[in-house]
């Protein structure tokens, strides 16, 4: 992944192979390169990038500790909602 963030967002390519496939500010999909048939899943959203093979999210207890982890990065990272939860 790259931080090419000027109009169109970050750079998801194949953690395998680096085929480029979409430019997004996010997205929660799994991606199967059609370069080299690698499937995986990405989750992106306000600079938080996880990646994992498909295969480790058909188990429904790490998908949900995944999704957890990666809500918890993004909050961590958005500086009004800390700002917020401290007035409170």
């Amino acid at each position: 992944m790259s931080d090419n963030r000027k109009s169109s967002g970050y750079v998801v390519s194949c953690p395998k192979c680096g085929k480029v496939h979409q430019k997004s500010i996010t997205t929660e999909s799994i991606i199967v390169c059609s370069r080299c048939g690698y499937e995986y899943y990405l989750y992106l959203k306000n600079g938080v990038y996880l990646g994992l093979p498909a295969s480790q999210v058909d188990d429904s207890q790490l998908f949900g500790k995944v999704r957890m982890f990666a809500s918890t990065l993004d909050s961590l990272f958005q500086p009004e909602a800390a700002c917020q939860e401290k007035r409170m």
